[in-house]
């Protein structure tokens, strides 16, 4: 194309530009580009990255779900579990921190419970996971079970969280 042919393209738009543009007009720029954006942003990747952060916010789901499951219905009693965690935190393991401390019961007395905070981290669905467990055990049950699952991109912030309390 010419230069002249160029600018004589380019003629209508510094007519409209100088007089203003009708409503039809600009609604109808709006409704074209719009049209144009959605299948192009799409086509970008970004329901690709959001579709990916809700399948592995189901996968944490699932396997919180399945660590709540475990220590819920699990042929260990829960004194057990408790001891070898308390032998591991005197064993100096970095991932176990175990504590007798008192607690405040509804009745106004103070009683001492073990309150237990583990991590660990899985390999599932080709990625790192991380589980933390919160376990708090007064002298006979588990009273508190707090499952965390943290992804694969984010360490910081739980992708789901699962929590039971005065399980006897």
């Amino acid at each position: 194309m010419t230069p002249m042919g160029i600018y004589m393209m380019g003629l209508p738009l510094r007519l409209h530009l100088q007089r203003g543009f009708t409503l039809i007009e600009v609604a109808m720029a709006v409704v074209i580009i719009g049209v144009l954006l959605i299948p192009l942003l799409t086509l970008l990747g970004t329901d690709i990255i959001n579709d990916s952060n809700v399948r592995d916010a189901g996968v944490a789901y699932e396997l919180a779900q399945e660590e709540l499951e475990w220590l819920l219905y699990s042929k260990v009693p829960a004194s057990v579990l408790m001891k070898y965690y308390i032998q591991q935190s005197q064993r100096g393991d970095p991932n176990v921190q175990a504590e007798v401390r008192k607690r405040k019961t509804p009745d106004g007395t103070k009683q001492d419970v073990l309150d237990v905070n583990v991590k660990y981290e899985i390999e599932f669905a080709g990625k790192s996971w991380q589980i933390r467990r919160h376990l708090i055990m007064d002298q006979t049950y588990l009273t508190e079970i707090h499952i965390a699952v943290y992804g694969p991109l984010n360490q910081d912030k739980p992708l789901a969280q699962l929590s039971t309390l005065k399980y006897q």
